[in-house]
């Protein structure tokens, strides 16, 4: 069997999210199944900055986006036996950050009808289309629409997992006729339309053969008006398909005992050699170095769905109670702006790092005494999976706290 993932993002390549966890640690995976695993994404700017002499070159894609007749230069690199074929395009990909454009709509269009014309094209005849999240939501659309009359589409398979549902890919309705060259049709027939525009996560949902997400009970969940974000209704609709399975991580990767990135490493037998990656953390980013000070970590997306509100809202009470926090994550700017002021106000008991920082995600993980986890949804991420394998308490909100694997 030869199955494509369709990601926006993947380690070690690039990342904003746990999106970037799966899409690395789970073809390899696979591959032990004795299954033929590929992966297609953007080719982005950072990764042109750290390793464009190492990609190969494969072939050049005839893509019409719209009204225009364009070529993406296709790229690909191999490790641990997973091949992962780069699409270029300067102009939509060649930028700062991975997504938060006014043009999003227009770039993952692009993406999406580059990947279909990938299929077609490619040496590798695939069974199976794994799409993630909303930027690759019109990918089964696309298939069985506007691509289906091909030999090479027909036969496909499309499994489409939802990691966030907050955040669906909404549109003008005027992106399916200007990107992508369909009708208005799927606005007519409710398969992609949501309220006056469109949305390629309903898309995927509707179109997809199986719908997967990341455990059994958010599964259940997001077929609640209170948890379903609105998308709901096509999710009871598509329930008979709708699979919960809990991520896993990489132990090779995630594995304090053998971690290069911590200051002193550790097992179950010796977790008196963890202080030091504390005492580390604490000086490396102004805390007070102090074994006794409670510390708390957070490394997460900042919105609302991850509870940032309820931290913010009891940080200066935490202070007072002589608690350390430090936070690494990006997201909302007006949460990122608090925790900045916070971080300056109190310097040494508040430390925050906008963005993302592999290193420091290590230290954090290994080097805090709580880790934080206030979100009101109840579905396994990965944070808390690391901090099974790293080895010290995590807090949580009261009714999630039973479905830890």
């Amino acid at each position: 069997m030869n199955i494509l993932f369709a990601a926006s993002e993947g380690l070690p390549y690039a990342k904003s999210g746990g999106l970037a966890d799966v899409v690395g640690s789970l073809p390899p995976k696979l591959k032990t199944r004795a299954v033929t695993v590929s992966v297609i994404m953007p080719l982005y700017q950072t990764i042109i900055e750290t390793m464009m002499p190492e990609l190969e070159y494969v072939k050049t894609i005839h893509v019409k986006h719209g009204m225009f007749d364009t070529d993406s230069r296709i790229f690909a690199h191999t490790m641990s036996g997973v091949t992962t074929y780069f699409v270029e395009n300067r102009e939509y990909f060649e930028r700062d950050n991975l997504y938060g454009y006014i043009d999003d709509g227009g770039r993952f269009a692009y993406f999406q009808l580059v990947v279909m014309n990938f299929i077609l094209e490619h040496d590798t005849v695939f069974d199976v289309i794994h799409c993630h999240d909303w930027h690759t939501g019109m990918i089964p659309v696309l298939g069985k629409t506007l691509f289906k009359w091909h030999e090479r589409i027909a036969h496909l398979k499309y499994v489409y997992t939802i990691h966030n549902l907050a955040f669906q890919g909404n549109f003008p309705n005027s992106v399916l006729t200007d990107c992508f060259d369909l009708t208005m049709d799927l606005v007519y027939d409710n398969s992609v339309n949501f309220d006056d525009g469109i949305a390629y996560m309903k898309g995927g949902i509707f179109y997809a053969d199986k719908i997967t997400t990341v455990s059994q009970s958010y599964a259940r969940e997001i077929l609640t008006p209170e948890f379903g974000e609105r998308m709901d209704g096509v999710l009871r609709l598509r329930e008979p398909d709708l699979v919960g399975i809990v991520n896993g991580i990489d132990t090779k990767l995630w594995n304090p005992a053998k971690d290069t990135l911590l200051t002193s490493v550790y097992d179950v037998d010796s977790l008196d050699l963890k202080a030091p990656n504390k005492s580390s953390l604490q000086a490396n980013y102004g805390l007070t170095v102090d074994a006794d000070i409670p510390l708390l970590g957070m490394v997460t997306r900042l919105t609302d769905q991850k509870g940032v509100t309820l931290l913010i809202d009891t940080m200066e009470d935490l202070v007072r109670m002589g608690t350390q926090v430090i936070v690494l994550g990006s997201g909302n700017p007006h949460y990122e702006d608090r925790l900045a002021y916070l971080a300056y106000q109190y310097p040494k008991n508040v430390c925050f790092y906008k963005g993302y920082n592999e290193n420091l995600a290590h230290e954090i993980y290994a080097g805090s005494d709580f880790f934080l986890m206030p979100s009101p949804l109840n579905r396994v991420e990965f944070p808390n999976l690391y901090q099974c394998v790293m080895g010290h308490c995590q807090l949580f909100m009261k009714q999630v706290v039973y479905e830890i694997p």
